[in-house]
C-alpha cells in the first residue's frame, strides 16, 4: 500500500469508515482491508489502523487524527463496512462547515453509488414489513 499518507485528519469515525470504502493501494489500486486491531495513541487523539491490500497484499498502517471527537470503540476494528443495521440512527460524517480532508468530490460520488447499490440489495432481500419500511427510509434519504 502507499507509504507516506501521513496522518489523515477526519471529522468523525464515520468519515474514517467511509474513507476505507474509497481508499486505494498506491501500488496496484486495489482496495484495503483491515488486518489487525485499531490502536489509540495520544489519549485517543491518534488512531492507527493496520490494513492490507486485497489485491497485492501490501501492508500499511493508516493513521487518523481524531480531532477532538470521541471514538466509540478505539480498541476494536471499527472501520469494517457497517452491518445492515437500518434501524440505527445515522452518525454524523462531518458536523462542521468545512469540506472533508480525506474524501474528495469524486469519492463522494463513488460513495453515493455504492450506498445506493447496498440499499437496492437490501430492498431485494427485505422480507418483513419492518425491513421494507427501513429500506424505504434509506431510499428517501
Amino acid at each position: 500500500m502507499t507509504q507516506g499518507r501521513g496522518t489523515l485528519a477526519v471529522y468523525s469515525e464515520t468519515e474514517a469508515r467511509l474513507y476505507f470504502w474509497v481508499a486505494r493501494c498506491g501500488r496496484c489500486s486495489g482496495r484495503p482491508m483491515i488486518s489487525g486491531p485499531v490502536e489509540a495513541h495520544s489519549g485517543g487523539q491518534i488512531l492507527t489502523v493496520p490494513v492490507t491490500c486485497r489485491a497485492c497484499g501490501s501492508p500499511e498502517l493508516v493513521r487518523f487524527d481524531a480531532g477532538g471527537f470521541v471514538w466509540r470503540e478505539p480498541n476494536q476494528i471499527c472501520f469494517r463496512l457497517p452491518q445492515e443495521s437500518w434501524d440505527a440512527p445515522p452518525l454524523p460524517i462531518n458536523p462542521t462547515e468545512d469540506p472533508s480532508r480525506v474524501i474528495d468530490v469524486a469519492d463522494w460520488l463513488t460513495l453515493e453509488a455504492m450506498i445506493r447499490d447496498r440499499v437496492r440489495q437490501a430492498a431485494e432481500q427485505a422480507d418483513t414489513m419492518a425491513d421494507r419500511t427501513a429500506v424505504r427510509q434509506w431510499q428517501i434519504l
